[in-house]
């Protein structure tokens, strides 16, 4: 089970403490990317209230096909989690003004970091272009 499916809200920010999680693309074809112990996500949906627009996985939550979809062998390994409620995270950055600036920086690099291997991906394997069919289809039987 997804800690965070792709398009639901994020409710504090999670601190990783031990192992890793997979960042999965929307649609779950990849994985984005891996975090290492000591990362924490959630702050750029928290920064910018918006919903996710991934997918995040424990590495025990996975099938066999999605660790080899990410590349990585299948552990047996608790992921541990802590979290920050999204409204003490927004106090404690209000108070520390440097922690503030570094975390919305941080959060905007990491965003697009996500941003430019989803765009190397679709242009490598085409995969927008493989919906574009379905998606007129649906646009066209609203249309009329």
């Amino acid at each position: 089970m997804p800690i965070i499916e792709a398009g639901e809200g994020f409710d504090c920010l999670y601190l990783l403490y031990k192992n890793r999680i997979r960042v999965m693309e929307s649609r779950k074809l990849f994985c984005l990317t891996l975090l290492p112990e000591g990362s924490w996500f959630g702050d750029y949906e928290i920064f910018m209230n918006m919903k996710s627009q991934y997918t995040y996985v424990a590495t025990t939550d996975m099938s066999r096909e999605d660790h080899a979809v990410c590349a990585d062998p299948v552990e047996d390994k608790r992921v541990m989690l802590f979290n920050i409620p999204k409204d003490k995270f927004r106090v404690l950055l209000n108070e520390f003004p440097n922690a503030n600036s570094f975390f919305f920086s941080r959060a905007i690099m990491r965003r697009n970091t996500f941003r430019n291997i989803e765009l190397i991906y679709n242009n490598r394997y085409g995969v927008d272009k493989k919906f574009d069919h379905i998606r007129n289809a649906v646009l066209d039987r609203k249309l009329t």
